[in-house]
């Protein structure tokens, strides 16, 4: 018979993503050209939701 282990809680204390990579992957997300305003609402909304998610994980 398999014993069945209990979760691990995720260490509150650790980054899920550091402010380096998030930096970097907005950056690289900005860097791209836009063609016109609609590409660029994109892009900012792409950074944006880059930014709230790693904001709620920690």
């Amino acid at each position: 018979m398999a014993l069945m282990s209990n979760p691990i809680p995720r260490d509150p204390r650790s980054l899920g993503v550091t402010p380096e990579e998030l930096n970097q992957s907005i950056e690289e997300i900005l860097a791209e050209p836009a063609e016109d305003l609609a590409a660029e609402a994109e892009q900012l909304n792409q950074a944006h939701e880059l930014l709230r998610a790693a904001l709620q994980e920690n």
